[in-house]
């Protein structure tokens, strides 16, 4: 076969022939050897085999590639709940503010907010579920989901999904902030967009929609027990595909910047006479009285 015919067959096995690199295919070797050797697709046994292999390795291999060019404002076009997930003081908070920073840049909205800090402009804060369930045709934050819900309380799980359910009838769009063992299972199979930061495998639930998006994730950040992230890096998955994105520090909003060190070096000891710093362990010169 020559390459048009190749092409062809490989087309219709639905085979992305833009996946292959024709032009440094040399005529020194069959072409046939070249496309087993370089691509392992098998042309001459069982060829509609091979064909289904590549197909299903190349749907992985989309469904899994990362992307660095994700507009962030595409998560938020339509009712859904985004689950912002991580460790303590990995800057979920600070992904937050990042979003609502990103997104006013070119959009009006509504937004109210339950647990965040520091006040964001224009926005308005909710003091419980109630509140929460009256919103309409907004985007709803919960930084601190796990005082808003007791979610160790298994009677709660019907009051949970029935505020879910009323975020979609709602037209609303529901962000919430916590650790990854907040995330139960039925709350992650709610999830439509999942947001990683830096996170503790361990913590995850087993079995969970959070957990599996996860291990799927062959990236270099996942390890055996971590997802390690710098605190300018977060982790997207959009429901189909994995974004890794910068995620720049929003100094403004960070409430932890004013707080003061635990522990303070004591004072050095300071000759006045002779003008010297004396160092800790150095013997302090006598001076007249």
């Amino acid at each position: 076969m020559n390459i048009s015919q190749i092409k062809e067959n490989l087309i219709n096995q639905d085979i992305d022939i833009k996946k292959i690199d024709w032009e440094s295919y040399s005529k020194d070797i069959p072409i046939e050897d070249w496309l087993k050797n370089e691509y392992g697709i098998d042309l001459t046994d069982n060829f509609q085999l091979q064909a289904m292999a590549i197909r299903e390795k190349q749907a992985y291999d989309k469904r899994t590639a990362l992307s660095s060019h994700l507009d962030i404002s595409k998560l938020f076009n339509k009712p859904k709940v985004i689950g912002l997930i991580g460790n303590t003081n990995e800057a979920k908070s600070n992904m937050i503010y990042w979003i609502l920073d990103f997104l006013k840049k070119d959009y009006k909205f509504k937004v109210y907010v339950y647990g965040l800090r520091c006040t964001f402009p224009n926005t308005i804060q909710v003091h419980s579920v109630k509140e929460i369930e009256s919103v309409r045709d907004s985007i709803l934050i919960v930084d601190e989901m796990t005082s808003l819900f007791d979610l160790d309380n298994r009677k709660v799980k019907v009051q949970i999904e029935n505020t879910i359910r009323l975020i979609y009838h709602n037209n609303n769009i529901l962000l919430i902030c916590g650790l990854g063992e907040n995330f139960k299972k039925f709350l992650s199979a709610k999830l439509s967009v999942i947001i990683f930061k830096k996170v503790t495998l361990a913590d995850l639930i087993n079995g969970s929609t959070v957990k599996n998006v996860l291990m799927d994730y062959k990236g270099n950040e996942r390890g055996q027990s971590i997802l390690n992230l710098e605190l300018g890096k977060s982790l997207i998955f959009d429901g189909t595909h994995y974004h890794k994105i910068d995620v720049p520090y929003m100094k403004q909003y960070d409430t932890k910047a004013k707080n003061v060190p635990i522990l303070v070096h004591k004072n050095v000891v300071k000759n006045e006479k002779l003008q010297t710093v004396v160092k800790s362990g150095d013997r302090i010169p006598k001076t007249k009285s």
